[in-house]
């Protein structure tokens, strides 16, 4: 997770468009994977 977040970092800092959307996807796993760890009725309240 943290190196995820270091690397979006580096990434938005670089400022290459493929960097900027791998930083994209990144985020995008990372946010599922906690969303998927919580309880069912924790993701139907947001």
């Amino acid at each position: 997770m943290v190196q995820s977040i270091n690397r979006i970092i580096l990434a938005a800092t670089d400022g290459s468009k493929e960097d900027d959307m791998e930083a994209e996807s990144n985020r995008a796993r990372s946010e599922l994977v906690e969303w998927t760890a919580r309880p069912w009725w924790r993701r139907l309240a947001g």
